[in-house]
C-alpha cells in the first residue's frame, strides 16, 4: 500500500520586533538632531537612523513597515544613544563632589606646605645650598603658583645668598604637568637681589666644605711724591720692599755663606794634607847625591823619592779638586755679585720715576687700585655668569640632556589611524622649562628691568637659546644695558655670548686713591663690553672704558695737584681690559690706560725744576742704603775669597812639588847608572870559542 507523499512545510516568516520605546513617540526635529543623530559615530548607522524616520509638522515619526533586520539594528543603536547622551548622574556626581571637597581640604591644609618643602628640596639639589620659600600657594584650577619670597644660598659662600627674590607669580603649563614636566610659561617677580648677606649659614648638612676664599686685600698704592718737600731717604724706606737690590744682595750673601760652609772643612783638610806632603817632599829633595857611594844607598834614596811622589799625587789630586770646585762656585757668585750691583742701577732708575712721572710713576701709583676695582666688578659678573652656566649644566645632568632623555621607543614608527583609533602626536616637553621670567623694580636709586627667556634642562627641546635682557637706569642719570645668550645645544658653536654698554654713569672712587693724594676722584663713566665662551671654563672678554669729567676735590702734594689739573683738562681717561681663560684653566688679565701719558705731559715742567737735585739726592741716599744695610750681607765674600786663594795656592804648590820630585828621581836614576858602570870596570868577560 502506497503512502501519500507529504507536502513540504512553508518557511517561517521572521518575527518583526517592536521598536524601542524611545522611537514610539514623535520626536522634535532639534531634539532628534542633537540627542539622536549626534550620538551615532559610524556614518552608515547615522544614515540608516535618519532614513527610518519621516518628518511631520516639525517632528520625527518612525516609518511603518520597516524590515525586521533594520528594526533590530535601530533597537541596538537606541542603547548606544541612551548611554552616550547621559551626562549628569547622581552616583558619579556625588563621587565627584566628595573628591572636590577632599581636594579643597588637602589644598588648604596639606598641599601647599608639602609643595613648598618639595620645591625647596628641588632647589637645594640643583644649587647645592639651602633654599627658603615663604608663603607658597598653588591654584590648581588656574594653574598658578605664587610665593611671598625666595632665597637660595651660595654654595661657595654660605653666608651669602646667590640670589633673593620678592613676591612672585608663575603660570604653569597644564599639559606638561600631566606628563610630569615643569613648564613655567611665564613668571613675574617683584624684586631680585644678588649676593645679599644671610643671618645663618646656607650650607647643607652633608655638603662638602666650600673652597677657601682668598682674602681680599686693598691694593698697595704708593703715595705720589710731593716734590716741594722731597726726602730721598724717606722715599727709599717707603719703596724698600720693592727694590731689586734688597733681594739681590740677600741672594748673593746667602750664596756666599753656603759656599763657605760647603768648602771650608774640605779646604782645611786639603791644606793640612798639603802641609804634610810638603814635609815629605822636602825630606826627599834634601837627599845629597854626593853622599851616595853605593848602589844600595842609591836604591834606598830612589824608594824615598818615589814614596814622596805617590803622596804628592794623591794630595795634589784633592787640592786640584778643591781648587776647581771653589773656582766654579766663584764664577756663579761673581754673577750674583754683578747682578746685585746692576740692580742698584735699576732701582735708581725706578726711584727717579717718582720725580719724573713721565717715566711710569703715575702708572705704578694709580693703576693697581684702578685695576683692583675693575677686577672686582668684572670678577663679580664673571662669577655669576659661571655659576649660571654651572647650574644649567647640573640641571641637564639631573634631567638628562636632549635626546638622551627620551625613551628607547621614541624612534618607533608612528601608527597609522585604524577604525575608531586615531593617533595624535603630542609635544615633547623637557623636564624643566622656564618660558619667560620678567621683573621690573626699583633698587639702590635705580630702576631695574630683567627679562629671562627659555631656560631649560634640555635645550634641544626648546625653540630658541636662553636669553637675558637686563637694564638699569639711575634716577640721577646713567644707564646700563646687558644682552646675553646661552645655547646648550650640542651643535652650538658658542655656549654663551654677551654684549653690555654703560652710558653717563656717575663714578665716585671714594678713598681708593687716598694714598696717592687723590681722594674723592669722581667722573662719568662710559663703557662697551663683549664676552663669549665655548664653556664655563673657556671664555674671553674685552671692554673699553672712558672716564670723562674727572675731578679731584682736594689733591694732596705737588704731583697729586698736577694730576688733578691734568685730569680736569683731559676730555677722557681711557682704559682697555682684556681677560681670557683657556682650556687648561690658565687665566689672563691685561689693562691698558692713558693715565701715564696724561700725567706725564702735565707734570713734565713741574718735575724739571726738581729733577736734578732730586736725582742727586736719590743717588746719594741709595748709595748710603747699599753701604749701610746691604754690603754687610756679603760678609762671607772675604772668607770665600780667602778659601779660593788658599786652594789655588795649595794646588800650585803641589804642582811644583811634583815637578821637583820628578827631577830628583831622574838625578838618582842617573847616579845609579853611574855607580853600575863603575862596578863593571876591570872585570873581563869570558870568550866564546867558535
Amino acid at each position: 500500500m502506497k503512502t501519500a507523499k507529504k507536502e513540504p512545510k512553508a518557511p517561517k516568516t521572521a518575527k518583526v520586533p517592536k521598536p524601542h520605546a524611545m522611537y514610539r513617540k514623535p520626536i522634535p526635529e532639534k531634539k532628534f538632531q542633537r540627542r539622536y543623530l549626534r550620538h551615532i559615530e559610524l556614518p552608515k548607522d547615522k544614515a540608516m537612523l535618519d532614513a527610518a524616520f519621516e518628518v511631520r509638522d516639525g517632528k520625527r515619526l518612525l516609518k511603518a513597515g520597516l524590515p525586521a533586520d533594520q528594526l533590530t539594528r535601530l533597537n541596538i543603536l537606541a542603547r548606544f544613544i541612551k548611554s552616550n547622551r547621559g551626562f549628569v548622574k547622581t552616583g558619579p556626581l556625588l563621587a565627584v563632589g566628595i573628591l572636590v571637597a577632599g581636594v579643597v581640604v588637602f589644598g588648604l591644609f596639606l598641599m601647599n606646605p608639602l609643595l613648598e618643602r618639595a620645591a625647596e628640596a628641588g632647589l637645594e639639589a640643583v644649587f647645592g645650598a639651602r633654599a627658603e620659600i615663604v608663603g607658597l600657594r598653588f591654584q590648581p584650577f588656574r594653574m598658578r603658583l605664587a610665593y611671598s619670597s625666595l632665597a637660595v644660598a651660595d654654595s661657595d659662600k654660605p653666608m651669602s645668598n646667590l640670589f633673593e627674590t620678592g613676591q612672585a607669580e608663575l603660570r604653569l603649563n597644564p599639559s606638561a604637568m600631566l606628563r610630569g614636566r615643569v613648564y613655567i610659561e611665564e613668571a613675574s617677580v617683584a624684586t631680585i637681589a644678588l649676593g645679599t648677606p644671610r643671618a645663618m649659614s646656607g650650607a647643607l648638612p652633608d655638603a662638602p666644605e666650600p673652597p677657601p676664599q682668598a682674602e681680599q686685600t686693598a691694593p698697595d698704592t704708593p703715595p705720589l711724591v710731593d716734590l716741594s718737600r722731597f726726602d730721598a731717604k724717606a722715599l727709599i724706606q717707603q719703596e724698600k720692599d720693592k727694590l731689586l737690590c734688597t733681594a739681590a744682595y740677600e741672594e748673593a750673601g746667602t750664596a756666599y755663606n753656603d759656599a763657605v760652609q760647603r768648602w771650608e772643612a774640605r779646604a782645611d783638610s786639603s791644606k793640612k794634607a798639603v802641609a804634610d806632603a810638603g814635609t815629605s817632599v822636602k825630606a826627599a829633595l834634601a837627599i845629597d847625591l854626593g853622599a851616595i857611594k853605593t848602589l844600595d844607598q842609591a836604591t834606598a834614596a830612589i824608594a824615598t823619592v818615589k814614596t814622596a811622589i805617590s803622596q804628592a799625587k794623591t794630595v795634589g789630586t784633592e787640592a786640584k779638586a778643591v781648587s776647581d770646585g771653589i773656582g766654579k762656585d766663584a764664577a756663579t757668585l761673581k754673577d750674583l755679585s754683578g747682578a746685585a750691583a746692576s740692580s742698584v742701577k735699576t732701582d735708581l732708575a725706578y726711584l727717579k720715576g717718582f720725580v719724573t712721572p713721565g717715566s711710569g710713576a703715575a702708572m705704578a701709583a694709580l693703576e693697581p687700585s684702578i685695576k683692583a676695582m675693575l677686577s672686582d666688578q668684572g670678577e663679580t659678573w664673571l662669577y655669576y655668569g659661571r655659576r649660571a652656566l654651572d647650574i644649567l649644566g647640573r640641571l641637564r645632568v639631573k634631567a638628562g640632556s636632549g635626546s638622551g632623555n627620551k625613551d628607547k621607543d621614541d624612534d618607533r614608527a608612528v601608527p597609522s589611524p585604524k577604525g575608531r583609533n586615531v593617533y595624535f602626536p603630542g609635544a615633547d616637553y623637557p623636564a624643566f622649562r622656564l618660558g619667560r621670567l620678567a621683573s621690573e623694580f626699583p633698587a639702590g636709586g635705580a630702576a631695574w628691568s630683567i627679562d629671562i627667556r627659555e631656560l631649560s634642562t634640555e635645550p634641544d627641546l626648546v625653540p630658541a637659546p636662553s636669553t637675558l635682557d637686563l637694564s638699569m637706569e639711575r634716577d640721577s642719570g646713567g644707564r646700563i644695558v646687558v644682552k646675553a645668550q646661552a645655547d646648550g645645544k650640542a651643535t652650538a658653536a658658542l655656549a654663551f655670548s654677551l654684549t653690555a654698554s654703560a652710558n653717563d654713569l656717575a663714578v665716585d672712587l671714594g678713598d681708593a686713591l687716598a694714598k696717592a693724594g687723590l681722594a674723592g676722584l669722581t667722573g662719568t663713566l662710559g663703557a662697551e663690553a663683549r664676552a663669549q665662551g665655548r664653556s664655563a671654563d673657556i671664555w674671553e672678554l674685552g671692554a673699553d672704558l672712558g672716564l670723562a669729567d674727572a675731578r679731584v676735590p682736594s689733591p694732596e702734594g705737588t704731583l697729586a695737584q698736577a694730576i688733578a689739573d691734568a685730569l680736569e683738562r683731559s676730555e677722557s681717561v681711557d682704559a682697555g681690559i682684556r681677560a681670557a681663560q683657556s682650556a687648561g684653566g690658565e687665566s689672563e688679565f691685561s689693562l691698558t690706560t692713558s693715565i701715564d701719558t696724561i700725567v706725564g705731559q702735565a707734570v713734565s715742567a713741574l718735575a724739571a725744576s726738581y729733577a736734578k737735585q732730586a736725582t742727586a739726592d736719590l743717588e746719594q741716599a741709595l748709595g748710603d742704603y747699599v753701604e749701610t744695610e746691604l754690603d754687610g750681607k756679603l760678609g762671607s765674600k772675604e772668607d770665600f775669597d780667602a778659601l779660593l786663594a788658599a786652594a789655588k795656592g795649595d794646588d800650585k804648590a803641589m804642582d811644583s812639588y811634583k815637578k821637583a820630585l820628578d827631577d830628583k828621581l831622574k838625578q838618582l836614576e842617573a847616579k845609579v847608572a853611574a855607580l853600575g858602570a863603575g862596578a863593571l870596570q876591570g872585570i873581563g868577560l869570558p870568550g866564546v870559542s867558535p
